[in-house]
């Protein structure tokens, strides 16, 4: 292909610098494009405008299937409940609901052994594996048949619109500093935060790219029922997104309590945020219908994740969540599916910039 001067390729099909680098593997054969913004488009490829990084590395993986009548029948297929078709998971990289695992099973356990390719992963667990974790609440539900919650069949709370009076911001209010930015966690020089986060859904609900408004605010419901309690964290607080000035959603980016995902758009999303520390937040209805968060200072990362799993715990008593006994918690990108887990750090590193 063609080299700019920086050394990074250029469009194939003029001089404008690609953005997009695309490789297929067809019969053995490795084919490479690379594009600029413009002709990826004309050419029905991705942007990194379109898609999430994780949803790139899907559509990438899936559409490296070798064959193209492979290709165009498993693009026929489509999930029997929420309609959504293999062709359309292809295109943004997104499941539907939770029965999308079974109608594409064969095909995701496919894509995950190639996503994971070269890593040190795990084995795809066995079918009869039981759902992980010591928790003696989680052995308890599997041993039952579980009663997904659906839509109008949370049960009433009389409590909970006295704890909505004290507990829900129609502003947001920041405190003076949250815990993360004391500084009083080991390694604070180099770690600035040790961040945990954990991807769930609601079992029988499709995931959030699939659900309707009703949908959208029953999850909400439900959501708040179960986190505005004492023993998820004292003081927790509840604020609702799409009521909220957009300068009001960027502070919470700001602050780390939200995504920039999830602070865009007006369908009904909130976060639960523990006050005034700050350190735990939930957010309903990003990607996927709950993503909970845990960030300490420094290099905590154990203490981090014993407090996510005690916080975890205690919804799951309340929500049943989305589960697959081969893939494990499910969840809307394929990329996250099993444990929902995300460990990371951030690092205040100035020699790179000196360097």
């Amino acid at each position: 292909g063609r080299a700019s001067i920086r050394g990074m390729p250029k469009c194939d099909m003029c001089d404008n610098e690609a953005t997009v680098h695309e490789v297929i593997v067809r019969n053995g054969q490795r084919i490479e494009r690379h594009l600029c913004e413009d002709h990826a488009k004309e050419a029905g490829v991705f942007t990194s405008q379109s898609f999430s990084a994780a949803g790139q590395v899907v559509k990438k993986v899936v559409m490296s299937q070798s064959g193209l009548a492979e290709q165009a029948k498993a693009s026929r297929s489509s999930c029997p409940e929420c309609g959504l078709s293999f062709a359309e998971f292809r295109q943004d990289g997104l499941l539907g609901c939770s029965k999308c695992y079974e109608a594409f099973a064969d095909k995701l356990v496919s894509l995950l052994r190639r996503a994971h390719d070269g890593g040190d992963h795990p084995p795809i667990p066995n079918p009869t594996m039981s759902r992980p974790g010591p928790s003696s609440l989680r052995q308890a539900r599997r041993d039952r048949a579980p009663a997904p919650i659906r839509i109008g069949r949370a049960r009433p709370d009389p409590t909970l619109d006295r704890r909505r009076r004290r507990r829900v911001m129609e502003q947001y209010q920041p405190p003076d500093r949250t815990s993360w930015l004391t500084h009083d966690g080991p390694e604070t020089d180099v770690v600035v935060t040790s961040r945990v986060r954990l991807a769930r859904n609601v079992a029988g609900i499709p995931f959030v790219n699939r659900c309707v408004p009703t949908d959208l605010r029953g999850v909400m419901e439900l959501a708040e029922q179960s986190l505005l309690r004492d023993s998820i964290a004292p003081g927790m607080t509840w604020v609702p997104l799409h009521q909220m000035a957009q300068l009001d959603r960027q502070v919470l980016v700001e602050r780390h309590l939200i995504s920039g995902q999830h602070a865009k758009g007006e369908l009904p999303r909130a976060v639960a945020i523990s006050n005034p520390d700050e350190s735990l937040s939930v957010m309903i209805n990003e990607e996927d219908h709950l993503r909970i968060q845990i960030i300490r200072p420094g290099l905590a990362l154990q203490e981090a994740f014993k407090r996510i799993d005690t916080v975890d715990d205690d919804i799951e008593s309340r929500i049943d969540y989305a589960y697959h006994p081969q893939f494990g918690y499910l969840t809307a990108c394929p990329t996250n599916v099993g444990t929902g887990i995300r460990l990371s750090v951030m690092l205040h590193l100035p020699g790179l910039k000196l360097a």
